[in-house]
């Protein structure tokens, strides 16, 4: 079983940097001590700022809210990881609009928590790549796009995926250049938020 070994917790004034800091436990799952300064990743916290990041290209005009995520995301795709939406998860994937992952309402299965849970105890130093979670994923449908709804990761890193193919310089920009944090907050308000690091 995967049990929680630490808590952290960082409360910021953004207008001069009080606060405190405090974390409790450990941070490797049973020997060393967790710290304020660790690095924790935030999961699926992260999706609201995934979906701001759309939104925004949304309000450019350089995404529609209904436009099939396939012609989107596979240029990135096939660039990075010589696959395709529909090599992944055939002829359904073409009618997955950008609205339905939002709202997570494509159909798609997410992938196992306890495998993952698993290999991230099991190897702790391997940083899981979102083409990882796309080939651990079981590309079953559970209903056609649209006719349920259903909490879904991947649906988040299929838009994550549109985001880089339209925030990066270049198709073969490595995944970790993605700057989330300027692609989500207008530069008016980006100095509020250097504590906040996507890796």
């Amino acid at each position: 079983d995967l049990q929680t070994s630490g808590y952290w917790l960082s409360i910021r004034n953004g207008t001069d940097e009080s606060g405190f800091d405090i974390a409790l436990g450990t941070s490797d799952g049973g020997t060393t001590a967790a710290s304020s300064n660790d690095t924790v990743p935030s999961g699926s916290a992260t999706k609201p700022f995934t979906a701001v990041a759309v939104m925004r290209l949304i309000e450019r005009g350089v995404v529609g809210l209904d436009d099939a995520i396939a012609p989107h995301v596979d240029p990135f795709l096939k660039t990075n990881n010589g696959t395709t939406l529909e090599s992944l998860w055939g002829p359904p994937i073409r009618n997955v609009t950008v609205r339905m992952l939002l709202n997570m309402r494509s159909g798609m299965e997410d992938y196992n928590d306890q495998v993952i849970n698993k290999l991230t105890l099991q190897y702790p130093k391997w940083d899981i790549s979102p083409y990882d979670y796309l080939a651990l994923n079981s590309k079953a449908w559970m209903c056609p796009p649209g006719n349920c709804s259903s909490y879904n990761s991947i649906n988040f890193m299929l838009l994550l995926m549109l985001v880089a193919r339209h925030t990066l310089p270049q198709l073969n920009s490595d995944w970790a250049s993605l700057d989330q944090l300027s692609s989500t907050f207008p530069d008016s308000v980006l100095g509020n938020y250097h504590h906040t690091q996507f890796y």
